[in-house]
């Protein structure tokens, strides 16, 4: 068994022990290195902000003046009356069932092809109701 006496193993560590004035330059070190990699985090930071700010203004002006070229194309293209139906944005969404019911029709007309119209009116007389 090994028996230490507790005033030598207080020497021994005191002994490995750094001084205060190197624990306190060590510390300040520590917080001066910690304070400068935070100064730069808030710089790059900001930094990528400004850019990210300045790109969205620059984009938002691109897509005003998409609109504003749109719009001159539609009036130009359309009568005002339509194509001031299709600028403003307060209309009420459209019901997809109405059109399809007030063109339907049409639509199908389109779909159907010239065989398809001379088989229908060939078999006309023979559909059951």
């Amino acid at each position: 068994m090994c028996n230490i006496h507790p005033s030598s193993a207080l020497n021994l560590s005191s002994r490995s022990a750094i001084s205060l004035p190197a624990q306190m330059l060590t510390f300040l070190t520590v917080f001066l290195v910690m304070v400068t990699y935070h100064g730069r985090l808030v710089e790059v930071t900001s930094r990528l902000d400004f850019l990210w700010k300045q790109q969205a203004e620059r984009e938002l002006n691109d897509m005003i003046e998409s609109r504003h070229n749109n719009m001159q194309l539609l009036k130009n293209i359309l009568p005002d009356h339509v194509a001031h139906h299709f600028l403003t944005t307060d209309r009420a969404p459209e019901v997809r069932p109405n059109l399809i019911y007030l063109t339907g029709k049409y639509a199908v007309l389109l779909l159907i092809s010239p065989r398809q119209c001379r088989n229908s009116t060939r078999n006309r007389g023979t559909r059951s109701a």
